[in-house]
């Protein structure tokens, strides 16, 4: 029992970091979608979200008050910092070293062009820092809805690298000033 228990508690914090991370890149997209989410319709607009990833068509997901903390942190942040969208979920790629992932992403926080990580755990590792560096040093990106790559060399010149740290407590942006080239 006490096996079990553990295995399956271990399995539902794994769960639980996932939710939070696809709450809140879903809010990022709803928010570049409408402009806006008001304060007051955010919880409608979580359970509405919530409600459309139910796998088994019974059980949500995820409890709302395990996400909720974090899409309300990552609403005040866009709204407090006048974060303008202008793309999320940028899809980019490496010719030399053939692989992609996915910038969650670019945006104008203060009058700078930053491309931006979304995190929800303060657990930064070096694992966070290489995602990082493998997006900034991508080649090409694919823009939305087009067949074919666009070279990043000059875009990703303009941008600030950084990590969006989402907790229950507070949004930060974390710049990273200096990405190492690990590859």
């Amino acid at each position: 029992l006490i096996n079990g228990y553990l295995d399956d508690h271990g399995i539902r914090e794994s769960q639980k970091c996932a939710d939070r991370g696809t709450v809140t890149e879903l809010l990022l997209c709803d928010w570049a979608k409408y402009g806006y989410i008001a304060e007051e319709d955010l919880g409608d607009w979580l359970k509405h979200r919530l409600y459309e990833f139910r796998p088994d068509g019974m059980a949500w997901r995820c409890h709302f008050d395990e996400v909720w903390p974090y899409a309300f942190q990552l609403r005040k942040y866009l709204e407090d910092e006048a974060v303008e969208i202008k793309a999320t979920s940028v899809l980019v790629i490496h010719d030399e070293l053939k692989y992609a992932t996915v910038i969650d992403l670019w945006a104008i926080v203060g009058g700078v062009l930053y491309t931006i990580n979304l995190k929800t755990s303060s657990a930064s590792s070096r694992a966070h820092a290489e995602q990082i560096a493998a997006e900034y040093f991508a080649t090409h990106y694919v823009p939305t809805g087009a067949t074919e790559a666009l070279p990043f060399g000059e875009l990703r010149e303009a941008m600030i690298p950084a990590m969006l740290l989402v907790t229950e407590e507070s949004a930060n942006l974390r710049k990273l000033t200096n990405p190492p080239y690990w590859f």
